[in-house]
């Protein structure tokens, strides 16, 4: 067929059928693509580029996701297998692609059937409109409505915290989102003005304030205040809305005792904005200083010289300045929430560039803007150090943000968004001592249920299991009846209690978690886990052969076959294992923390030739996250599974070097205690006492910790088994 002559959805069918028939090709990319249609590169590009805006490899990544749902919604495979059957080298990156795409992750495909409409979604970022030469307030205005989003990720603005046991002259507060009444235009403007006001008041010493951040849920919630305020633990509520009649804006504002049901203030705030750029930008910030002083005399709080000064700052004397970290802010969200923003588009780079070349030139006009640097500190942080494979140059965007945050904090040393992440950057380089001075300051923050949730995932990052469930117990204290807890919580809690030795909580979450998802596949997997992280090998022997029964030739469990294979001592049957896994995915890509353990069953089948070199790439990459503190550093997992190499390879003195760096850890997880046990892999040395003391030591903090967590579950009303 001459596809230079069909219409456009015979064209895009036929491509789509190129694509569907060479699915199984690991190779099939581009370039054999293109040869595959007869057609000219140029050609192909432009016509695709021309119906679907799309570039010729987003095409052939959207036909093998839309393949790859049909998969997922016939049931026959899990999400692992359906990522090989398409075409993707990795199911880390096709979850990634698949989220990107559709929205939701694989394993949540039952539950969006329903909703889900069968258009599909264009992958392509929009490019943002240039701004139109109006007056200066108009500009801010487009760029601001993105502000907005920002502060709900807790990414731009912090308030002090409101504590169950406030003293009697702290006035706790929460601003409920501004209403907008002054047309589409100025929607933008009004929610600013709120977040404006949230952050002057919280630099009052005993005014402790809940932000917008916090209060967006409860836009349309038809609860009362004093039902809000029950849920903030506040005593007052802040409600604003803004009125624009020609050239002015009216902001009403009404601040409520929720105790008492009455107003405190009620006042009407108005200003010509037919005035210059800089006229108009003191006067907007001439309102919000207006409402803030106006609260503290409501609540007839005197301030200080220092707090007078701190309200009526200005983030920046100029306004060129502002526009520019406003356009900046709507490139950095456009990024950050674009429906369809996959981290290997080629176009995602162009905005990352263009939001930080916007960011240098704010800083270009005013050198001393805070604000800006900590913004392009995250763009390093958030778009580029996580999503970059090759670990030196992640490491070099981790510390290149940490840069723009020193920078940040010169000016201003106690930016609270600026000291949060220093703060985080230190965790994650395991400075724990260095990153505990900066308590006092980023501690400023709401202590309600969405705090507590975020605290515990700090701790669970760290794997410090008491403090995990400590916060989370916080968390379900604090949290609404009607709020609906996030699903990914009920996947941590298991393996928290599963490694903190409690696997029948751990098989309980596991039953809830299934319960609100309905995700067989991956239930049946955490409970293989489970059971194979508290030893009970035979049973999860069992559930493997019943899930093999649901998912022939599932690489999942037939990964986790070879590994209890090991652990019995199995070899043979692990080694056929290996041999009927290579014959049914045709190219193996495993982790490193799957390839040693496939090198040790060659090792202990006489087959050292094909054990060698999976050691040595295991060993590289676990060397690799040492150097630069990477989160399996950081936990010592890295340390451990180079014990088990170096003690497989009858490597005494590094075996001992590593297993000695564990004892540093925060927590001992109690599979790596049974590990020092059981695993064969420690066979050669197990006998050896400095390795008996080292295996005493860590024990005896597992068990320490076990015992702590047990007193606090009990206390919470739960009973372990």
């Amino acid at each position: 067929m001459n596809l230079y002559l069909t219409e456009d959805n015979e064209f895009i069918e036929q491509l789509s059928k190129i694509v569907l028939d060479n699915l199984g090709n690991d190779n099939f990319g581009v370039k054999e693509f293109i040869t595959a249609t007869g057609l000219n590169r140029n050609y192909l590009s432009r016509r695709i580029k021309s119906i679907k805006n799309i570039t010729v490899n987003q095409f052939i990544t959207e036909v093998r996701l839309e393949k790859a749902r049909e998969f997922l919604i016939e049931g026959t495979y899990n999400a692992t297998e359906v990522s090989y059957n398409v075409g993707f080298s990795s199911p880390s990156y096709f979850t990634r692609c698949f989220h990107d795409f559709y929205g939701y992750p694989p394993s949540d495909i039952k539950n969006h059937l329903k909703q889900e409409k069968t258009e599909k979604t264009e992958s392509k970022i929009p490019e943002p409109k240039p701004a139109r030469k109006k007056r200066w307030v108009q500009v801010a205005i487009s760029a601001v409505v993105l502000v907005v989003i920002s502060v709900i990720t807790s990414e731009v603005f912090y308030y002090r915290p409101f504590e169950k046991g406030k003293e009697n002259n702290e006035n706790t507060i929460a601003i409920m989102p501004f209403v907008n009444d002054s047309g589409e235009e100025f929607a933008p403007f009004t929610a600013w003005m709120g977040i404006e006001i949230g952050n002057k008041l919280s630099k009052i010493e005993n005014m402790l304030v809940v932000p917008q951040s916090t209060t967006e849920t409860y836009r349309d919630s038809k609860k009362g205040n004093r039902d809000i305020a029950r849920d903030l633990m506040v005593d007052h509520i802040l409600r604003g809305r803004t009125i624009k009649t020609g050239d002015k804006i009216l902001l009403n504002v009404e601040l409520i005792d929720t105790k008492t049901g009455q107003s405190n203030l009620t006042e009407v705030y108005e200003r010509d904005l037919n005035v210059t750029e800089e006229a108009t930008l003191n006067r907007i910030f001439e309102i919000c200083n207006d409402v803030v002083f106006q609260i503290s005399e409501a609540f007839q709080t005197k301030l200080t010289a220092e707090e007078k000064k701190q309200v009526a700052q200005k983030s920046t004397q100029n306004p060129e300045a502002l526009q520019y970290f406003l356009q900046g802010t709507q490139l950095f969200l456009m990024l950050k929430n674009a429906p369809n923003k996959s981290y290997t588009n080629p176009n995602r780079y162009i905005y990352i560039n263009e939001a930080i070349k916007t960011f240098e030139k704010c800083i270009n006009l005013d050198s001393t803007y805070s604000d800006a640097y900590v913004k392009l500190a995250q763009i390093y942080f958030s778009f580029l150090y996580p999503h970059t494979s090759d670990l030196p140059l992640r490491y070099l965007y981790q510390d290149s943000g940490m840069m723009f945050i020193e920078k940040a904090l010169h000016f201003n040393k106690n930016h609270i968004e600026a000291n949060v992440n220093k703060r985080n950057y230190l965790i994650s380089k395991g400075l724990y001592e260095e990153a505990e001075k900066l308590s006092p300051i980023v501690a400023k923050q709401v202590k309600n249920a969405p705090y507590y949730m975020t605290t515990a995932m700090d701790f669970y990052e760290l794997q410090d299991f008491y403090h995990f469930f400590e916060n989370i117990s916080k968390y379900y204290e604090l949290k609404p009846v009607s709020e609906i807890i996030p699903p990914f919580l009920f996947n941590i809690e298991l393996l928290c209690y599963n490694a903190s030795g409690f696997p029948e909580l751990s098989r309980k979450k596991n039953t809830e978690w299934f319960a609100n998802m309905n995700d067989t596949a991956l239930y049946d997997n955490f409970n293989v886990l489970i059971e194979l992280r508290d030893g009970n090998y035979q049973r999860a022997l069992e559930l493997i052969e019943t899930g093999l029964k649901k998912y022939p030739n599932s690489v999942v469990f037939m990964n986790h076959e070879v590994v209890i294979r090991n652990y019995l001592r199995d070899y043979d049957k692990a080694l056929k294992l290996m041999i009927r896994l290579e014959k049914e995915t045709e190219k193996r890509v495993f982790s490193p923390y799957v390839s040693y353990i496939y090198g040790y069953t060659y090792l202990k089948s006489g087959m050292r030739e094909k054990a060698l070199p999976l050691f040595e790439g295991a060993i590289k990459n676990f060397e690799e996250q040492i150097k630069y503190s990477s989160w399996e550093a950081k936990l010592y997992y890295s340390h451990f599974c180079l014990a088990q190499i170096y003690a497989a390879l009858n490597n005494r003195q590094q075996s001992m070097y590593y297993l000695g760096l564990m004892k540093k850890a925060t927590s001992t997880p109690k599979h790596f205690i049974y590990d020092l046990k059981n695993d064969p892999m420690f066979d050669n040395i197990r006998q050896e006492p400095e390795f008996q003391k080292i295996a005493r030591e860590l024990e005896k903090k597992y068990l320490e910790e076990h015992e702590k967590i047990k007193k606090l579950i009990i206390s919470r009303g739960l009973e372990p088994a």
